[in-house]
Parts: structure tokens; C-alpha cells; sequence
């Protein structure tokens, strides 16, 4: 007889269906976990230019604003738009243009410096407990070490361009993705606001 306010105790048969039941679920639930993880995995890249893409960007920077916003830190943005300078081109050259830069700030940025693909022709970079001025001086240097560097074939059309390049941060510029963003991609937001031409 079930006590009142205890669990009716299973038969041995009934223990042994609940238990194979309960290991199916629990495969599923497995599989389904890796599926996820999976698909997130292919999601972490862009399929043109194999850079980190903008999906993870999204959830990358959630991350890292939830953490400086915890322990009182910065965040900055360094956003490089290239599409004034690849309007016209066709796609093999765009994202070969693309490639090339991103290598070009790869061999400049710290190891814990992220960059990504926004699509369109534009980079972003984010960097973690950054400031402004920070974000600034490491603008600085790419265009500095672009100006001065013996371009690779495919860079040769930022000779006659003009890469906009924007920084934000916070929490000085904004408290959100869309914010930080917005004050990124205005030219005129820094003193910094476009890449040198190319001799």
C-alpha cells in the first residue's frame, strides 16, 4: 500500500523498463548536444574568408561585455571597412583583399586580441580590457605598418583606396553591441579616421 506523500515504489520489472527508457532519453539528449555543438562550431566561421564571423562575434562580445561590466574593465572596438575600396570588385578579389589584410593585423595584434568578419567588406577587432586610447594607438599602428610595408599583390588596391578605420569603447562610447558599433563605424569618431594611402 502506497504511504500518503512517498513515491510508490516500482516493481523490478517496471524498475528495469524505467532505467532503459531513461538511458534512451539520455542518449538522445547526447546526440542532440553534440549536434549542437557541432553546428555552433560551423557557425564560428565565415564561409568566404575563413575569419571568425559575426555570429561569433555576437556572442563573443555578449561574453566579454557581461565580464567587463563584473569587474569594472574596458572593452574596445577597432572596426576597418574596406567597402568603398573593394565596391566593384568581384568576389574572388574581395575576399583575397580581405584575406591578405586580415594576415597584415593578425601579425600585429596580441594573442588575445580577436578579429572577425562583419561582413561587407568589414573587420572588426575586439580588445578585451583595452581603452580607448589603447584601441587609438593600435589603429595607429596598422595603418602605420600598412603604409610602410611591402604589399602582397592582392593589397595593391588600397593603394588608390581608402580604408575607414573606427574605435569605441566601453563604457566610455555606449553599453551595448549596437552602441559600441555605431560609434565604430562613424570616420569621424576618432582622430584616427582613414588608413593612409599606399606609395
Amino acid at each position: 500500500m502506497e504511504r500518503e506523500g512517498l513515491p510508490m515504489e516500482l516493481s523490478g520489472d517496471s524498475s528495469q523498463e524505467f532505467a532503459v527508457e531513461l538511458g534512451k532519453v539520455k542518449l538522445k539528449n547526447e546526440v542532440l548536444r553534440q549536434r549542437i555543438a557541432f553546428l555552433e562550431k560551423m557557425t564560428e566561421f565565415d564561409e568566404a574568408t575563413h575569419f571568425l564571423s559575426q555570429s561569433y562575434f555576437e556572442r563573443r562580445f555578449t561574453q566579454e561585455l557581461r565580464r567587463a561590466e563584473r569587474y569594472c574593465e574596458f572593452l574596445s572596438l577597432v572596426l576597418l571597412d574596406t567597402s568603398s575600396v573593394l565596391s566593384g570588385q568581384s568576389s574572388k578579389m574581395k575576399v583575397k583583399v580581405l584575406e591578405g589584410l586580415g594576415n597584415l593585423i593578425g601579425d600585429t595584434i596580441r594573442a588575445t586580441d580577436i578579429l572577425t568578419s562583419l561582413g561587407k567588406g568589414r573587420l572588426v577587432l575586439l580588445l578585451t580590457e583595452t581603452p580607448k586610447e589603447g584601441a587609438l594607438r593600435l589603429a595607429k599602428r596598422l595603418s602605420e605598418k600598412i603604409a610602410r610595408t611591402t604589399l602582397p599583390e592582392e593589397l595593391k588596391l588600397l593603394k588608390d583606396g581608402v580604408v575607414n578605420i573606427g574605435i569605441a569603447s566601453f563604457p566610455e562610447d555606449g553599453g551595448d553591441r549596437e552602441d559600441l558599433l555605431q560609434v565604430a563605424s562613424s570616420p569621424l569618431n576618432s582622430e584616427l579616421s582613414v588608413m593612409p594611402s599606399i606609395d
